[in-house]
C-alpha cells in the first residue's frame, strides 16, 4: 500500500508533464517567482514536484522499509480478541478458591477445588467449616460431585461467541452440579450417611482470560439421608438451601488425559 500510494501521488501530478518538450525561454525582464524557481532547468511546476516525490520514495529505501515494517506490526483490529479466551491453551483447568457458604443460620468458611476437562465437565470438592461463624448449622460439610458446563463448546463450535472475552467466559461458566455430601450437625458426630445435593454455578472473570481470578457463585439445595428416606424435616441439617461465594484462581494446563502420547513435536 505504501508503494502504491506513493506512485499514485506521482501519477496524479505527472499527466501534465513532458520534460522532453521544449520550454519556451523567458524574457529577461520576466522574473520567476522565488516560490516557483526550484530548478534552473525545470522551473517550479507540478511536474517537478511529482518528480521530486517519486525520487524521494526511490532514493530512501530505509524509510520505505520502516513503513512496511510498521504496517505489518499494526494489528488488523485493535479490538479483536481470541475467541476461546485461552480455554484451549490446554485440556485441563484446575481451580482453587476460598470464600464462604451462606446457609439458613450462619455462613461457613469454604475451601473449593475443581478440575474440568476442556472447560466442559469435571469434578468438584468443597469443604465448609464453622471456623469463624459459631452458629452455623450444620457445623461442617464435605461435598463432592460432578459439574457439567454445556455452553462453551456448543457456542464456540457454532460461532455464537460474542468475541468479548469476559462476557463469553461469564456465559459459558454456567454449570449444573450434582453430588453427595457428608455433614456434622450441631451436637453430633461427622455423619456417616451421605446426603444428596443439586445446584447451579456461575463464575465472574476478573481478567479476560481463562487463566486468572474468578468470583465463583455456586448454589443449590441439600437433602440429608433422613429427608431422602421420607422422614420429617426438622431443621437445616435435614434439608437446606445454600449459596457459596469464592475468590478462585483458574489455571489451564496441558494434561493429555485422553491420549498421553499425543505430544506436540519438539
Amino acid at each position: 500500500m505504501f508503494f502504491a500510494d506513493s506512485f499514485a501521488l506521482a501519477a496524479f501530478f505527472a499527466p501534465g508533464c513532458a520534460h522532453d518538450q521544449e520550454v519556451a525561454p523567458r524574457s529577461p525582464r520576466e522574473k520567476t517567482p522565488p516560490s516557483l524557481a526550484l530548478d534552473e532547468n525545470h522551473p517550479g511546476s507540478s511536474c517537478d514536484l511529482a518528480e521530486r516525490a517519486a525520487h524521494a520514495v526511490l532514493l530512501r529505501p530505509g524509510l520505505v522499509s520502516l513503513a512496511l515494517v510498521l504496517t505489518l506490526l499494526v494489528p488488523v483490529s485493535a479490538h479483536a480478541e481470541e475467541p476461546t479466551a485461552g480455554r484451549l491453551d490446554g485440556d485441563l483447568t484446575l481451580a482453587g478458591g476460598l470464600g464462604a457458604t451462606v446457609g439458613p443460620r450462619a455462613p461457613r468458611t469454604t475451601i473449593d477445588f475443581r478440575a474440568r476437562y476442556m472447560s466442559t465437565s469435571g469434578l468438584f470438592i468443597t469443604y465448609e467449616d464453622k471456623a469463624f461463624f459459631k452458629d452455623a448449622e450444620p457445623e461442617r460439610v464435605l461435598a463432592m460431585g460432578l459439574e457439567l458446563r454445556p455452553l462453551f463448546l456448543a457456542r464456540w463450535l457454532t460461532g455464537k461467541e460474542l468475541d468479548a472475552n469476559r462476557a463469553d467466559l461469564l456465559i459459558d461458566s454456567f454449570g449444573l452440579e450434582l453430588g453427595g455430601f457428608l455433614q456434622q450437625p450441631q451436637g453430633r458426630q461427622f455423619g456417616s450417611k451421605p446426603g444428596f445435593q443439586a445446584g447451579l454455578g456461575l463464575e465472574i472473570p476478573i481478567f479476560a482470560n481463562a487463566t486468572g481470578l474468578f468470583i465463583g457463585t455456586h448454589g443449590g439445595c441439600r437433602w440429608a439421608d433422613s429427608a431422602l428416606s421420607g422422614e420429617a424435616v426438622q431443621g437445616p441439617a435435614d434439608r437446606a438451601l445454600f449459596l457459596g461465594l469464592t475468590l478462585s484462581w483458574h489455571q489451564v494446563i496441558g494434561s493429555h488425559l485422553i491420549d498421553a502420547g499425543d505430544r506436540a513435536p519438539e
